[in-house]
């Protein structure tokens, strides 16, 4: 398959947004499908995204993140790290988002 290079918008920049995220359509919808079933309280299996280095799971992951947010959902953005110190720090700031996010939402009601 050939591909002309100058057309394709994707260039590797560790989370950076990208002109577009082309490619991701099914990933999209298939993340809209989650949260609509999700509202009806027919929770769904999740999503696994995966793939090599600079293919643009961080931006998808960023987008996503986004549309949650403006469906009411709570995001939290975790790095793990591979040691006792990582698992600390996963547990701290998770600690934090779930507290801040509840003080977000309890306003709310």
């Amino acid at each position: 398959m050939d591909i002309d290079l100058e057309l394709n918008p994707f260039t590797p920049g560790s989370g950076l947004r990208p002109p577009a995220l082309e490619g991701r359509n099914d990933q999209i919808d298939a993340f809209d499908l989650l949260v609509a079933r999700s509202k009806r309280r027919n929770y769904d299996r999740g999503m696994i995204l995966s793939g090599l280095r600079g293919v643009g799971k961080t931006s998808l992951l960023n987008y996503l993140a986004h549309h949650a947010d403006n469906q009411g959902w709570l995001t939290i953005s975790i790095e793990g790290r591979p040691s006792t110190s990582g698992i600390a720090a996963v547990r701290r700031t998770l600690a934090q988002e779930l507290s801040l996010g509840l003080r977000r939402y309890s306003r709310k009601q």
